[in-house]
């Protein structure tokens, strides 16, 4: 998964959606979804 699909998976949740189904479609745990998103960030 690249750190653009990321950001746009972050904009998504922020927008109201899941992190649990974001997280899924893009074939990762929720929490591996978060600390990508973290590190993006930081």
């Amino acid at each position: 998964v690249t750190d653009s699909q990321i950001r746009s998976a972050v904009r998504l949740v922020e927008g109201g959606e899941p992190a649990a189904q974001v997280a899924r479609d893009l074939g990762m745990s929720r929490a591996t979804f978060y600390r990508r998103s973290r590190a993006l960030t930081d």
